[in-house]
């Protein structure tokens, strides 16, 4: 069995007078708070449904409730201003930690989770059938993802998600070409079923006539009268087709279109 590592940051309850003077003293929660705990709670359970140890350091005011969800859960209540350093040293110390933020009202948070929860769901296939090579490209993607906002420290919406895929699929297209030139077929073939794994969680392709009646709305829209207007079509293009058309096709469309 796998072991996962997570702290809990969950904002509703994890700060603030309601944690410090209500909850803790065996006070009820206010009925929105309640909510939240109860939602978080959903949330947590769903994630014990995989065959996998979870040590999870969370506050004081949930460690109950979290530790009779499963039996492969482990919990160690924390205070993150007291003890955060235990944290850091395991950080320090190579130890990859999983950091669960989740807040009812937070925007990112309800725009995301049907992404977040389809890959939640194909983790949790990708370890019943113990499908190590899907579980792998599912991971990659995460971590891309995950590295990009602690990178520039946003939240990545839709879109930003899917310019991740769609840098990982031309990583992967660029490594198989190389691969396949230096008659690498089996690494050619591994690079091959992450891109099948990768584009599943890109919007529905556009069909070519699509393509082509987008091309043609732009071109008219933007007054392209030739090959200098190239670049002017082509970020006009882009936001409408990005996760959905192949971009290197596009520019070679847009070339014949404006040769």
């Amino acid at each position: 069995m796998s072991k996962i590592t997570l702290v809990t940051a969950f904002y509703d309850i994890g700060r603030g007078d309601w944690s410090t003077n209500v909850y803790k003293n065996g006070g009820p929660l206010p009925h929105y708070l309640q909510r939240s705990v109860d939602k978080y709670i959903d949330h947590f359970t769903r994630m014990c449904e995989i065959d996998t140890e979870i040590i999870v350091y969370t506050s004081p005011d949930l460690a109950d409730r979290l530790s009779n969800i499963s039996p492969n859960v482990k919990v160690v209540s924390y205070d993150y201003e007291n003890e955060r350093q235990e944290l850091r040293e395991k950080i320090e110390n190579g130890e990859k930690i999983l950091v669960d933020c989740f807040a009812s009202w937070c925007g990112p948070c309800k725009v995301m989770k049907p992404w977040f929860e389809k890959v939640s769901e194909d983790m949790k296939n990708a370890m019943r059938a113990k499908d190590s090579a899907r579980l792998g490209a599912i991971r990659l993607l995460q971590s891309a993802i995950k590295q990009r906002e602690v990178d520039e420290r946003i939240e990545l919406n839709d879109g930003q998600v899917i310019e991740a895929i769609e840098k990982m699929l031309k990583q992967r297209r660029d490594s198989i070409s190389q691969y396949e030139a230096a008659n690498r077929h089996d690494l050619a073939d591994v690079e091959k079923f992450e891109v099948t794994v990768l584009q599943e969680y890109l919007p529905q392709a556009l069909t070519d006539d699509e393509v082509a009646a987008i091309l043609e709305q732009v071109i008219s829209e933007t007054g392209a009268a030739g090959i200098k207007d190239m670049s002017k079509v082509m970020a006009a293009v882009k936001p409408l087709v990005v996760g959905r058309a192949d971009m290197g096709k596009i520019s070679g469309l847009i070339k014949t279109r404006l040769g």
